[in-house]
């Protein structure tokens, strides 16, 4: 395979050329929190990686979901099976909301324990029984 499709070389790997990588670049320049979705085991945590570790301006991190109206706001969804939640477990949320700045409204992770707890500033682990269950 000719060097030019294999532009991220790491220690162990060499990833084929993504075109994607350009669009991506380019997303970055007038947008801070940028989407990347695609099939399982198709590359894209590690392009996300290497696009960081590239020199490129970028920074990495993943939420489960991000939810974003008309206006910019964002809501950032972290599910985690885990009964105990630690600072660790709002990583994510809370690079989303360093990144995302006003238009944060808020981080929420869902997990396996009970009742709702508080973990920062508009972060808050809440019960993902509680989707289930009926407002009086």
């Amino acid at each position: 395979m000719a060097p030019e499709n294999l532009p991220f070389i790491g220690k162990n790997f060499a990833m084929f050329k993504r075109h994607i990588a350009r669009c991506l670049m380019e997303a970055f320049i007038d947008t801070p929190v940028v989407f990347l979705r695609g099939a399982r085991q198709s590359g894209k945590s590690t392009l996300a990686m290497e696009l960081s570790r590239s020199g490129f301006n970028a920074g990495y991190f993943t939420v489960d979901v991000v939810l974003e109206d008309r206006s910019g706001n964002m809501v950032g969804l972290e599910i985690k099976l885990t009964a105990s939640p630690t600072a660790a477990s709002f990583s994510g949320l809370n690079a989303l909301q360093g990144l995302a700045g006003k238009r944060s409204r808020a981080g929420i992770l869902l997990y396996t324990g009970k009742g709702m707890v508080p973990f920062g500033k508009k972060l808050a682990a809440i019960p993902a029984s509680a989707l289930w269950k009926r407002q009086a």
